[in-house]
């Protein structure tokens, strides 16, 4: 399996596992710790979805239309078009929220920036492996 395919299988099996992981913070906990953890997980997981979709690039891009993606999701709730979205289809609730929280801002930036990294560290530390004669 080239490294490709294995770091995509990889991706892969860690957003798979997340999504379970991400839902049980918040039925885990209460108050600040669950909505940060969520935060912070809701953002890794859109990274490491992203990192999947562009597996051959630098984890600067996942990064960066992570942060596009979140940030965006976040303002977007000031219209209150993500309430009415989840009032007609209560599962939008996961994916767009419903009201604005300057502290996901900070949950979102921490789960990117602390996903890219470690996809920065991996992908340095599996590379310097020498190789095979």
């Amino acid at each position: 399996m080239g490294s490709v395919s294995a770091r995509r299988l990889t991706l892969g099996i860690i957003a798979i596992a997340m999504v379970p992981v991400g839902l049980s913070a918040r039925s885990l906990a209460d108050g600040l710790a669950a909505d940060l953890s969520g935060g912070v997980l809701y953002a890794a997981l859109f990274y490491v979805l992203l990192a999947f979709i562009f597996v051959r690039r630098s984890p600067w891009l996942p990064a960066s239309l992570a942060f596009l993606w979140c940030f965006g999701i976040e303002f977007l709730q000031l219209t209150g078009l993500p309430a009415l979205m989840a009032s007609m289809l209560p599962a939008a609730h996961l994916v767009f929220g419903s009201g604005f929280a300057a502290l996901d801002l900070a949950a979102y930036a921490l789960g990117i920036l602390l996903s890219a990294a470690l996809d920065f560290w991996l992908g340095k530390h599996s590379k310097s492996v020498p190789k095979p004669r």
